[in-house]
């Protein structure tokens, strides 16, 4: 009989605790990170349309070559009803001709993107956003990890020293 008490007791602690137990959200890591942050910075410096029913279309690619694919496919899906994103390996695959002048293809934007960093939790990433090789605008932007979430807290047009 103490034993069976003892036994509903003991089931009963378990479970009360397991209710009570919450797992805390945590901030991604690896790929994830690099996702979530890459995400956030083109969502903000890409100048996206409010027009819903128009998806713009924007390249983007990494200033040190080719963005992981696994991180451009989480990127990707994240942006799916924002923007026609578009991953390159160089810039030039973004670019034609037209009347003499090099424009970003289907009047798209391309981001070059420079690499996030693998620690912190303020970063500072640069991008190069271009509609033509005569505009480019080159940019910090500043993002800070709040609770588990990416946040743009500035962006910066880099002036250029002639």
């Amino acid at each position: 009989m103490i034993r069976g008490f003892l036994a509903l007791l003991v089931g009963a602690l378990v479970a009360a605790g397991c209710a009570e137990t919450t797992v805390d959200p945590q901030p991604p890591v690896g790929p994830a990170r690099d996702a979530a942050v890459l995400t956030i910075v083109i969502a903000s410096v890409a100048e996206l349309p409010s027009e819903p029913d128009l998806l713009p279309v924007v390249y983007a690619v990494g200033v040190q070559g080719t963005i992981d694919i696994g991180v451009q496919a989480a990127v990707a899906a994240k942006l799916v009803d924002v923007c026609d994103l578009r991953f390159a390996d160089d810039p030039a695959e973004a670019f034609e001709e037209i009347d003499g002048e090099l424009v970003v293809r289907e009047g798209a934007v391309l981001l070059v993107i420079g690499p996030v960093p693998s620690q912190g939790e303020e970063l500072e990433i640069a991008v190069s956003r271009q509609s033509s090789d005569q505009d480019k605008t080159d940019l910090i932007v500043t993002v800070v990890l709040r609770d588990v979430e990416w946040q743009v807290t500035d962006v910066t047009v880099v002036e250029r020293v002639a």
